[in-house]
C-alpha cells in the first residue's frame, strides 16, 4: 500500500513477505530471524521520512519552488474531489497494518517462541513496545483520539472504537517505561550480542529520550526535566556535535537513528530519505525550498543557515533569484552508478532536542535564570550554533525563545514544527496568517486530520465518531 500511495518516492528495497502478512512461527524460532522481522519495520520507517516533508509544508517551514510542485496539503487542503489526500490516509493505514500490526505480532511472536533466550525476549519485546509507543505518538499528534491496537486478534481490530487522547498518552508511557527497563545500555547488533558503533538499535536511552518528548506534550514538566537530564548526563556515549557532523552516521549527538537502503543500482540511492527528498540533482534546482517564515530567523552568523540550509540560484530569470532548501544531510539521490559507502544515517532522536525539552520543562517550572535553568540549557544549543545568550526574560520571554530556537534546530526533522504549534496553543494564531499566504484557507479543526473515509466501513465502531469538520464518506 505504500509503494502504491506514494509510487513518486519510489522504494528503497523490495520487502518479502509483506510487512503485515507475517505468519510463520519459524520468524521467531531464534533471534536473527526475529530481529529481522522488527529490522523490517525500522527499515519501512526510514522510506516514511521522506513524507514527513509533507508536514513541513503543511506547516510554515517548507514549500514548493513552483507552482507545478505544489501539493494540496501545502494550502492545509486535505481533502480533495471526493478523495483524502494520499499522504494523510498512508499515515494512518501504514501505522496500523504495517507497523503498529507487525510490532504486535512481535510481542505475541516473541512472548511464544520456544526457541529464544528469556533476555532475547525481553530485549525484542520491549524494542516492539518503544517502537509501537513512537507510532502512537504520531497518531494521536495527528488525527487526536485513536483506535488503541494492541493485539494482532481480527475480531477485536475489526470493531475497535477510539481511545481518548488521554488513554492513548498512557499506553505510550507504559510501553516506555516498561521499554527503558530492559533495553540494554548499549548498541547492539542484530544477535543482540555483539556490540557496534552504528546507533540503529532502540537502547534505553532512545526510550527514555522518547519518554522525555512525551511527558513534554503531556505537560508533566517535573517528569520531562528528569527524563532528558538522565539521557543527557550520560555525556560518555552522548555530546553535542559540531553543526557540520551533526548528521553523520558517526555522530555521538544521534541517539536512534534508522539506516538506509543497502543495495543500490545506478540513480537509485542508498542515502537517507530526507536527502534524497531535498538535494536536487546537480544543475537542477530543488522542488522543495524552505519558506520565507523559516528563512527570516536565521541570522546569517547562525552557523545552521551555513551549514544546514544551500542556497540554489536561478538564473533563467531577471534578475536572478535564490533559494534556499534543507541541508542537514549532505548526500541525495546517487546519479552516478558507482556505489557509495553509507555516510549518514536518517536521524530520529538525538541530544540537541533533550536539551530544548529540559529547557522548556525547567521555563514552565518558573526555573528561567542561573544554575540548572531555562536559559542555561537554551544558551547551549545557541552558542553552538554561534550565537550569543538569549536576552528573553520572563516565563513567557523564554518560552517564546525556547520555541523560535526549536524551530531553527529542529527544522524538516519528523515534523516537529508542525506538533509544536498544536501542544503549545500557537497553531491558529501562527496559521491564520501563514495559510492565507500560501493560498489557502486556515479553519481551527484543520489542526487535526480527517480519518479515512474506508475506516468507517471496515471498522463499525469508528461510525459517527469522524473528527470535526471532515464527513465520514465520499
Amino acid at each position: 500500500m505504500f509503494v502504491t500511495l506514494f509510487g513518486a518516492c519510489k522504494k528503497w528495497v523490495e520487502v518479502s513477505p509483506p510487512g503485515n502478512s507475517i505468519t510463520s512461527e519459524t520468524a521467531f524460532e531464534n533471534v536473527i530471524t526475529s530481529s529481522s522481522v522488527i529490522n523490517n519495520v525500522y527499515f519501512q520507517m526510514q522510506t516514511l521520512m521522506a513524507h514527513y516533508s509533507y508536514l513541513g509544508q503543511i506547516a510554515d517551514e517548507i514549500k514548493p519552488r513552483i507552482s507545478d510542485l505544489t501539493s494540496p496539503l501545502y494550502f492545509n487542503q486535505y481533502i480533495t474531489g471526493n478523495d483524502i489526500e494520499p499522504f494523510i490516509a498512508g499515515t494512518w493505514n501504514n501505522s496500523y497494518s504495517m507497523f503498529i500490526y507487525n510490532l504486535n505480532t512481535v510481542i505475541e511472536g516473541v512472548t511464544a517462541s520456544k526457541g529464544l533466550s528469556e533476555r532475547n525476549k525481553e530485549v525484542l519485546i520491549a524494542e516492539a513496545k518503544f517502537t509501537r509507543a513512537f507510532q502512537y505518538f504520531y497518531l494521536v499528534n495527528l488525527y487526536g483520539d485513536v483506535p488503541l491496537v494492541l493485539t494482532t486478534n481480527p475480531h477485536i481490530n475489526s470493531n475497535i472504537s477510539r481511545a481518548s487522547i488521554e488513554a492513548v498518552y498512557k499506553q505510550i508511557i507504559e510501553d516506555l517505561i516498561a521499554a527503558k527497563s530492559v533495553l540494554p545500555s548499549s548498541y547492539l547488533g542484530p544477535d543482540l550480542l555483539t556490540g557496534t558503533t552504528d546507533r540503529l538499535r532502540p537502547t534505553k536511552w532512545a526510550a527514555l529520550a522518547l519518554l522525555a518528548r512525551v511527558y513534554l506534550f503531556h505537560g508533566e514538566w517535573l517528569n520531562a526535566e528528569q527524563t532528558a537530564d538522565e539521557v543527557i548526563a550520560n555525556n560518555n556515549l552522548f555530546t553535542l556535535e559540531p553543526i557540520e557532523n551533526v548528521f553523520k552516521k558517526t555522530s555521538k549527538e544521534t541517539i536512534w537513528a534508522l539506516q538506509p537502503d543497502l543495495l543500490q543500482t545506478a540513480n537509485e540511492p542508498n542515502n537517507t530519505a530526507q536527502g534524497v527528498t531535498f538535494i536536487p540533482a546537480p544543475g537542477l534546482l530543488p522542488d522543495l525550498v524552505v519558506s520565507d517564515s523559516l528563512l527570516s530567523k536565521f541570522k546569517d552568523i547562525d552557523l545552521r543557515k551555513q551549514s544546514w540550509l544551500k542556497k540554489a540560484t536561478d538564473e533563467t530569470v531577471t534578475p536572478s533569484k535564490d533559494y534556499y532548501y534543507s541541508y542537514k544531510y549532505k548526500l541525495g539521490n546517487n546519479f552516478t552508478g558507482v556505489f557509495q559507502d553509507q555516510q549518514e544515517y536518517q536521524v530520529v532522536l538525538r541530544l540537541a532536542e533533550q536539551f530544548l525539552i529540559r529547557a522548556e520543562a525547567r521555563a514552565q517550572q518558573e526555573r528561567i535564570e542561573g544554575l540548572n535553568s531555562a536559559s542555561e540549557d537554551l544558551n547551549v544549543i545557541r552558542e553552538r550554533a554561534g550565537l550569543g545568550k538569549s536576552t528573553s526574560t520572563g516565563k513567557m520571554g523564554i518560552l517564546n525563545a525556547i520555541w523560535e530556537e526549536r524551530q531553527r534546530e529542529l527544522f524538516t526533522e519528523w515534523g516537529h514544527r508542525w506538533l509544536d504549534l498544536k501542544r503549545t496553543q500557537r497553531v491558529d494564531a501562527v496559521m491564520s496568517i501563514e495559510t492565507p499566504r500560501k493560498g489557502g484557507i486556515w479553519s481551527s479543526y484543520k489542526a487535526l486530520f480527517p480519518i479515512p473515509y474506508g475506516e468507517f466501513i471496515n471498522n463499525p465502531a469508528l461510525k459517527g465518531h469522524q473528527n470535526p469538520g471532515y464527513k465520514e464518506t465520499q
